[in-house]
């Protein structure tokens, strides 16, 4: 449970994100670090509002991402004038923080899933009032005391659980050895986010003469959310693809204004030289250009279950006037536009041309699968002289 499991973290090999973090506590995150005696900041989050939280330089992966998982951070916002050369690091968050909501939503989800088994019944008789959707769960001595009474441990539930699921990846034939290895990794890691309440409940239930029913309906609930984690390796490659074409945008716009290239002209081929690059990049600083990368995550509730992970990418200008001509019918000052419009009505060839486009259709594709509502929309707003690409995952 240390470690970040090879398919969230396939080629990293350093456990440090290197991007500067302003990181928002959630009510939830803020009791936890009184009750830990950890020191909160007042801090300016990017939507210009006070809030408690920290300002990180760098950050352990695996601490943000048990931070998301528990419900303690509400934002992390990243604002930098140069994005290239940590096109890594901001694929690495973004995937580490969708991980995160998968797990927290598996979390969840398991629990309804449980608490609307028939069999919940024989569970309810003999625990009154047991809940797993209340606050806390149950006492952490009863649970204790009844793995020690039947001579349980919480790895046997965990192992149980994992039969199924396993068992079916191992019959799959379309996936190779290293595949199966990485997504049994993924699965017992989701397994052990499950707390002592789920894992009684599952003891109980494994317990009665539904056994087999019951450990193949939730081996294969768990299945299902293994499937939505393979969502993040585009979602990493599209943020990352929307902030390089914002920062290329974002150095026209100063190169325009700078009168280093002609109005009509594109700085694609500009910036193949590396003397512009540096130049360009410096001015944009002393025009102080930036790129604000922003990750919310809203939760209605564990009642509901439901979250939104919202993902957006904001910088200085504002589309050209040709694609504002271009696009006149469909986009107005402060409206959104869908993403996929964007890139298909645009003149910008090097738009076009990107590997955007088809992040998207896959994005799109494979969240309706998996039953998760993806948004993808572009705001320009002329009168703060900024567009804003947001990318939106409901579940």
């Amino acid at each position: 449970m240390n470690t970040m499991t090879v398919m969230e973290n396939r080629n990293r090999k350093d456990p440090v994100i290197n991007l500067p973090a302003v990181v928002v506590l959630t009510e939830s995150g803020l009791e936890h670090c009184r009750l830990k005696s950890v020191p909160v900041k007042d801090i300016l989050s990017l939507r210009g509002s006070r809030a408690n939280g920290f300002s990180w330089g760098k950050f352990r992966a695996e601490v943000v991402q048990k931070m998301i998982i528990n419900n303690f951070i509400e934002s992390i916002s990243v604002e930098k004038s140069e994005f290239v050369s940590r096109r890594d690091e901001v694929q690495d968050l973004t995937k580490l923080l969708f991980y995160g909501m998968i797990y927290r939503s598996y979390v969840t989800g398991v629990k309804r899933e449980i608490m609307d088994m028939p069999q919940m019944g024989s569970l309810r008789t003999r625990f009154p009032g047991f809940n797993l959707l209340s606050e806390g769960g149950c006492d952490k001595k009863i649970i204790a005391g009844f793995f020690e009474q039947n001579n349980y441990k919480a790895e046997d539930i965990r192992n149980s659980l994992l039969s199924v699921p396993e068992m079916i990846l191992d019959r799959d034939p379309k996936l190779d050895t290293f595949l199966k290895t990485e997504r049994k990794h993924v699965m017992k890691k989701m397994a052990g986010f499950l707390d002592g309440s789920s894992l009684l409940a599952m003891a109980v239930l494994f317990m009665g003469n539904d056994r087999r029913k019951i450990m193949d309906g939730l081996g294969r609930h768990l299945l299902s959310y293994l499937k939505k984690t393979h969502i993040s390796d585009y979602l990493g490659l599209l943020v990352a693809e929307l902030i390089q074409h914002s920062e290329r945008l974002q150095y026209e716009n100063v190169a325009k204004k700078r009168k280093l290239i002609k109005e009509k002209d594109s700085i694609v081929n500009y910036l193949k030289d590396e003397k512009f690059r540096r130049v360009i990049s410096l001015m944009a600083k002393q025009e102080n250009c930036s790129i604000r990368l922003n990750y919310r995550i809203e939760n209605s509730g564990i009642d509901s279950g439901k979250f939104r992970f919202i993902i957006s990418v904001v910088y200085d200008g504002t589309i050209s006037e040709s694609n504002r001509i271009g696009l006149e019918k469909r986009i107005r000052s402060r409206t959104n536009l869908s993403l996929a419009d964007y890139y298909y009505e645009s003149d910008d060839d090097s738009l076009q041309h990107s590997l955007g486009i088809y992040y998207l259709s896959y994005l799109d594709d494979v969240c309706r699968e998996q039953g998760i509502r993806f948004d993808a929309k572009i705001c320009c707003d002329p009168d703060k002289g900024e567009t804003e690409y947001q990318i939106i995952l409901s579940f």
